[in-house]
């Protein structure tokens, strides 16, 4: 995901096809965590 323009294939039980970075596992959950942290980090005062 470091190289622009780089061709990224997603790999699954039964293919394998190529897909943007914007529908990768990783550019999601990473996308998620960075608009909302506290969602994802446990508070350690509330327990």
């Amino acid at each position: 995901m470091a190289y622009p323009e780089a061709s990224i294939y997603e790999i699954t039980d039964s293919d394998m096809k190529k897909t943007s970075v914007e529908e990768t596992d990783h550019y999601s959950i990473t996308k998620l965590f960075l608009n909302n942290p506290r969602a994802f980090l446990r508070d350690n005062d509330e327990t």
